[in-house]
């Protein structure tokens, strides 16, 4: 199955999941594929329909995040991998990232052809400040302290619809503490940063919150038994 694609114009790169033995492995392939229209809102609803209650569950706790977090993110299932849905500025679905769990990796990829929008829940209010998190799963996480939250697929790429969808609003973003994945990325340090700056020079009022040293990200922080109140202490 393909996990992932990327490129211009509807050509791109393929991720193929699967060897062609069927073996482990990943085999790569490029092909001129025009990119297909997709009912995403359809698919996450599908997938949504697929989730087991005890596997939800036994994957929750895996995780350390609660059910009503994930159903509010419009978890799903699609045969392989955990789904969430990405929107954009307009509440859109645009795609649909996976998070695999039986140990492959890399152990996150997005169904083709995904455009990276937000993970947003579906009861987000209009509280102040929201909380900006790294990842789905962070996202998930500080929801489930029942704090209002919107998740970046990417601290670059999803700048400019923080803007545009809460541009009235002081945001908090809760930055990871992690170095950088290889050569050529940037840690959490960096993409803090750079979201910021943009997000000061449009004028919102942004502040950062981050972990304590030796924890990750805020999921492990709220795990390790953080809570609401290490949140609004800033």
């Amino acid at each position: 199955t393909i996990s992932n694609v990327r490129g211009k114009n509807g050509h791109g790169y393929m991720h193929w999941n699967d060897s062609p033995a069927g073996g482990p492995g990943v085999r790569h392939e490029t092909r001129d594929v025009p990119k297909p229209v997709v009912d995403w809102a359809g698919m996450a609803e599908h997938f949504v329909r697929a989730v087991r209650a005890a596997a939800l569950q036994a994957f929750a706790a895996s995780m350390s995040l609660t059910i009503p977090a994930l159903r509010d993110l419009s978890t799903g299932w699609d045969g392989e991998a955990w789904t969430t849905p990405m929107v954009n500025a307009k509440s859109k679905i645009v795609g649909i990232q996976r998070r695999f769990v039986n140990g492959r990796e890399p152990n996150k990829a997005c169904h083709w052809p995904s455009k990276g929008g937000m993970f947003v829940p579906a009861n987000l209010n209009g509280e102040s400040p929201l909380y900006v998190a790294e990842g789905a799963s962070d996202t998930a996480a500080i929801a489930g302290l029942g704090l209002p939250v919107v998740g970046l697929f990417s601290a670059g790429g999803n700048v400019a619809q923080v803007i545009e969808m809460f541009g009235d609003r002081k945001v908090v973003l809760v930055a990871d503490n992690d170095a950088p994945a290889r050569p050529g990325f940037v840690g959490g340090y960096e993409r803090a940063a750079a979201f910021t700056a943009r997000i000061r020079k449009a004028g919102m009022d942004v502040r950062v919150l981050r972990p304590p040293a030796g924890i990750k990200d805020a999921r492990a922080w709220i795990a390790s038994g953080a809570g609401r109140r290490d949140f609004a202490d800033i």
